[in-house]
């Protein structure tokens, strides 16, 4: 099965209607290698799935009841029938306790399971590993489609009551979703908090993404606070269709590192190319030397550890003549959602224990990891 980059894909998307955008990462499509995007894991196990809070009515049947979640309308009965979600392009009114979510992307479907809330469907846009996986082992019937190519007409015969999605940077598709269901879209690039919040707004599980935020920040502070604190860390990546690069400033893995603690090379610094992607020149790979130097891997067909070891001025960099570095997943560190960052923390955590950063194989495992921490 040939797959996409979501993280250039949608990137490019949106640098063709003008705005910026952001993505995750796998496999790549040979017939659009423009559009190619990463993201992947293999399997995930049980995906423990919890019931949405119930929101609770007002006293009189004739206001409007306020949740956590925004403000909620009272119906006849004075049960709080809808809710305001903050969602990326404006306001959405939503069901308090939707029955039938469809999500039309992996990213969105995955966010979704661990809140609590099952989709009844969802699309498999970014041929993205991960999410595909959870959803899998949470029994949500998947179709793959092609980036751009929305069977609009298939959501409409789910009848959905409600609709969540990613980001692409296109605010015409949520529009055209919204007359068959109110749709909530989930920002690809933000800071992480803000993306945690989203999901947990477009959820109704603002109580989770709190336990979430509240347990990586904890986190990132503590790391911050240890030894390696203030040292330089090097993130770089190398492969058949985008040559050789490193995740850029803006990227939701260049936060997580600096909130824990480290350092970019300068080189590191610059403005990115595409989105979140800043092209390196193999010529001038010894300026992105640095205390520890981790390297993307995990899909020879986007992120090459092979290709990066074979570039000569990449095994003159000191830290990896030295044995400064490793491999993480580049579908990882190139990502956005919860689950990622919760990743990128855990990964920091075994490099400063002197272990090796997960591998798909451990996919099952920190799944499990990240539900019992935020109680989803």
């Amino acid at each position: 099965m040939k797959t996409r980059n979501p993280l250039l894909l949608a990137c490019l998307l949106s640098l063709l209607i003008g705005l910026v955008a952001a993505c995750g990462s796998d496999d790549t499509d040979d017939a659009s290698t423009d559009s190619a995007s990463a993201s992947a894991s293999a399997s995930a196990s049980d995906a423990s799935t919890g019931e949405a809070d119930d929101a609770t009515g007002t006293e009189d049947a004739s206001d409007a009841a306020a949740t956590e979640d925004g403000e909620a309308e009272g119906d006849a009965d004075g049960e709080a029938a809808t809710r305001t979600v903050e969602s990326l392009y404006g306001p959405v009114e939503v069901p308090v306790e939707p029955e039938r979510v469809f999500v039309l992307d992996e990213y969105a479907g995955a966010a979704m399971v661990y809140s609590g809330v099952e989709p009844i469907a969802a699309f498999g846009t970014f041929r993205a590993r991960i999410p595909l996986a959870i959803l899998d082992e949470s029994g949500v019937p998947i179709t793959e489609v092609a980036f751009g190519d929305w069977p609009v007409e298939e959501v409409a015969t789910a009848q959905p009551d409600m609709i969540v999605m990613t980001d692409i940077g296109d605010p015409s598709l949520p529009e055209t979703l919204s007359e068959i269901a109110p749709t909530v879209v989930i920002p690809f690039i933000a800071p992480w908090q803000d993306i945690v919040a989203a999901v947990g707004d477009a959820s109704g599980r603002d109580d989770i993404a709190a336990t979430l935020d509240a347990a990586v920040t904890a986190d990132l502070a503590a790391l911050a606070e240890e030894p390696e604190a203030g040292s330089t860390f090097s993130v770089i990546a190398s492969g058949p269709q985008f040559g050789t690069f490193s995740i850029a400033v803006g990227a939701v893995g260049s936060s997580v590192l600096e909130q824990a603690g480290y350092l970019r090379p300068e080189a590191q610094l610059a403005p990115p190319d595409l989105g979140v992607s800043l092209q390196l020149s193999p010529e001038t790979l010894g300026e992105h030397d640095a205390d520890f130097v981790l390297q993307l891997g995990g899909d020879e067909s986007f992120y090459s550890v092979d290709e990066l070891q074979s570039i000569p001025t990449f095994q003159g960099i000191t830290a990896v003549a030295d044995e400064r570095t490793a491999v993480g997943l580049g579908e990882i560190w190139t990502s956005f959602d919860p689950f990622s960052v919760f990743w990128m923390v855990e990964d920091i955590k075994a490099i400063r224990a002197g272990d090796s950063p997960g591998t798909i194989d451990d996919l099952d495992t920190r799944w499990q990891a990240f539900l019992a921490t935020t109680g989803g």
